[in-house]
């Protein structure tokens, strides 16, 4: 399982645009002076947080049709899918919301059908319905609709990639760092019937993959 990456965007606490500030005045000593004026000019400076996100780079989950005992490289479970849950850390001087997108399945085995709803007694195809959630609190033990969790399709001519913008959202952690989680749910048929499937075998595999960006939020006014 590869190991988690520190994502770190650190900007400067100031960037300047023109010249430093300075203080400056122009006496107008007359009535004639004072008519023509003064032309003013301003250079501006642009302050921004340090954004520091410790970002997992893995998703990885087993397929336990017969929902079967399971534990073995940190992964323990008997649901059909079982996931790792992994950890997203903000150490950042704001709130970051946590944005999903270009999620997908890939690299599905022949023969196995990524479906957007959850099987059913009546399903007989040799199906596999996926979802993300991200939470900052406790996993649902199922797909529920939540706003938190998003089907995973497969992408291709006339299926988009699914993604979701602040799927939750981590208050500043620069004093105190704050988590979020994620994991792979879902459900598949455990002895699919239609005609021209097999049963599921160790070979069987489906891939995903999805990308995590923060959106830095504007601090409230007390």
């Amino acid at each position: 399982m590869m190991k988690k990456r520190l994502l770190a965007l650190t900007l400067a606490a100031t960037l300047a645009l023109g010249s430093t500030m300075m203080v400056s005045a122009a006496d107008l000593e007359d009535a004639a002076a004072a008519a023509t004026g003064q032309e003013v000019e301003g250079s501006s400076t642009v302050t921004v947080p340090t954004i520091k996100v410790t970002v997992p780079t893995t998703a990885d989950f087993v397929i336990n049709p017969y929902q079967t005992e399971y534990s073995e490289d940190g992964l323990i479970g008997n649901s059909q899918i079982i996931s790792a849950e992994q950890t997203i850390t903000n150490e950042s001087a704001v709130a970051v919301a946590v944005n999903v997108s270009d999620l997908t399945a890939k690299d599905v085995t022949e023969g196995i059908t990524i479906v957007t709803t959850a099987p059913t007694a009546k399903t007989t195809d040799k199906a596999a319905f996926l979802y993300l959630e991200v939470t900052d609190q406790t996993f649902a033990e199922s797909y529920t609709k939540a706003a938190n969790q998003v089907v995973i399709p497969l992408a291709g001519e006339k299926v988009k990639a699914a993604s979701k913008d602040a799927i939750v959202t981590l208050a500043k952690g620069d004093e105190t760092a704050t988590t979020a989680k994620y994991k792979i749910g879902g459900s598949v048929v455990a002895n699919p019937t239609a005609e021209g499937t097999t049963p599921w075998a160790t070979t069987d595999s489906i891939g995903v993959s999805f990308k995590l960006t923060f959106t830095p939020q504007i601090v409230a006014s007390n």
